[in-house]
């Protein structure tokens, strides 16, 4: 199998099961069932569904760290089959990807959004913005 599209499957793996946790996850299992619908996978949006609330169970009892990595482990083979029948799936596990680095980036929900804010300070007012992301006010 060419190593660009094993490269593809790990990256795409281990961004859907960050995604997994975040509000991009309905973007995110669009596109990783549109690309499973080439396979014999029979409901591939159930698979995700199960795969998500796997996740969050381990995470509430203490042991996410280590389903996280079969987690992966299990997408990595899924998707590396995928790409060895379909290469051209390769775009839409990709799309897992730019995902992920919307959350690297700055902000689960940055994706094209473009944000303005001006602001007018009176009598020494003080003036807090900020377009994404968390604010401490100390």
């Amino acid at each position: 199998m060419d190593p660009a599209l094993i490269a593809i499957a790990t990256a795409s793996a281990n961004a859907l099961v960050t995604l997994m946790t975040t509000d991009l996850w309905d973007r995110a299992k669009e596109g990783v069932a549109r690309a499973l619908r080439r396979t014999t996978e029979a409901d591939p949006e159930a698979l995700l569904e199960d795969s998500r609330t796997e996740l969050g169970q381990a995470s509430a009892r203490g042991d996410s760290e280590e389903t996280v990595a079969e987690m992966q482990q299990m997408w990595r083979g899924k998707f590396r089959r995928l790409l060895a029948e379909h290469p051209e799936a390769a775009d839409d596990l990709l799309f897992l990807k730019q995902l992920h680095n919307e959350i690297d980036n700055g902000g689960e929900n940055r994706g094209s959004t473009n944000i303005s804010q001006s602001a007018t300070s009176r009598d020494s007012s003080r003036i807090y913005q900020m377009g994404t992301g968390v604010q401490n006010n100390n």
